[in-house]
């Protein structure tokens, strides 16, 4: 009956089935994936509608933990996601299967106006701020290149991911700050979360040998003031 099928209704009926509870209603993961549809579609009151009269949690994720904010974000509907956060109390760092965060929807998609509002917030970024295919070890590599403190920090202390975690050619985010110049990220790395200072990539390069080969002067000698060392015969710069 809930699902409109007549003839198998009528067919049960008479070989004398009765109706159970759950005939003329919804179930709640029905209802949660109304919910996420409805925010897709920036229906702000049928997202309302649910949460306040079928009292559906609105942080209630599907198979993969998309939430109702991931998709919303994922679309760069505001108005529903002003309504979730500011009216139904929404999470704004609900993590899905692959470590996305709404943010990480929102900057994806270039969905500016939600990712500005999300981080005013105090929305964080996951592990898929990037790219959809990209895994861990990628966008910890990507962080600390690009400088991204506080990505790193989250990366690091809210998402669990290990500090020495390697690339498909075996290159650390050490490796990357060394190769960039990226001396906070460097030393954040070394001082907060233990990073190995000598991780050897497939090329048989230390960071201490990019930092070297790319002549940066203040990476190179925190480097070496924390006991780094050469493997790959980079030219010492005095």
């Amino acid at each position: 009956m809930r699902h409109k099928k007549a003839d198998v209704q009528e067919f049960l009926t008479s070989q004398g089935a009765r109706r159970g509870r759950q005939a003329g209603q919804r179930t709640k993961d029905e209802l949660a994936t109304d919910m996420c549809q409805s925010a897709f579609a920036g229906n702000e009151s049928h997202v309302c509608c649910i949460v306040r009269e079928h009292h559906v949690d609105i942080n209630i994720g599907d198979y993969d933990g998309r939430t109702a904010m991931h998709l919303a974000a994922s679309e760069g509907k505001l108005n529903v996601v002003r309504v979730m956060v500011e009216e139904l109390m929404a999470d704004c760092n609900p993590v899905d299967r692959w470590g996305g965060t709404p943010l990480d929807d929102a900057l994806r998609h270039k969905r500016d106006r939600v990712a500005k509002y999300l981080q005013e917030k105090g929305a964080h970024k996951g592990l898929m701020s990037s790219s959809a295919s990209q895994n861990a070890a990628s966008e910890m590599c990507k962080v600390a290149a690009d400088g991204d403190v506080e990505h790193l920090k989250c990366l690091l202390n809210v998402h669990g991911l290990d500090v020495n975690t390697r690339d498909y050619d075996c290159r650390t985010a050490m490796h990357l700050a060394a190769s960039e110049g990226k001396l906070e990220i460097a030393k954040v790395m070394t001082e907060d979360f233990g990073a190995n200072l000598n991780p050897v990539d497939r090329w048989g390069n230390t960071p201490l040998d990019d930092a070297i080969r790319q002549r940066h002067t203040g990476v190179q000698q925190y480097l070496q003031g924390r006991g780094a060392r050469m493997q790959g015969g980079a030219p010492q710069q005095h």
